[in-house]
């Protein structure tokens, strides 16, 4: 039996500044899987959602990152590894995620 992921307390915040803001947003699952992929422009953007910790650090990239991996679980770190297109964002607030709209 499979049961539903467990999402971050702070992701439903997230996704309604993204969606105040134009983007569209779809919340996906999968083992190692980001758990958004942000359309905004015409722009596709695979995000995942970290809670917020004591000295969390600001946006950052994914796949050429190594500093990145430092949140992910081991079947993330896996997954985004294996990944070809744009890097993946990780994200901790909302300000986070809408300066990654600004950003592209």
């Amino acid at each position: 039996m499979r049961f539903a992921r467990k999402r971050d307390a702070n992701e439903r915040a997230i996704i309604r500044a993204l969606e105040e803001r134009g983007a569209h947003v779809a919340q996906l699952d999968g083992a190692g899987v980001p758990d958004l992929v942000v359309s905004y422009l015409g722009i596709l953007t695979l995000v995942e959602v970290k809670d917020v910790k004591p000295g969390a650090r600001q946006v950052h990239k994914g796949k050429h990152d190594d500093e990145a991996y430092r949140e992910l679980t081991p079947s993330q770190v896996t997954w985004w590894k294996k990944w070809r297109g744009k890097p993946a964002v990780v994200v901790h607030s909302p300000k986070e995620a809408v300066v990654l709209l600004i950003q592209g």
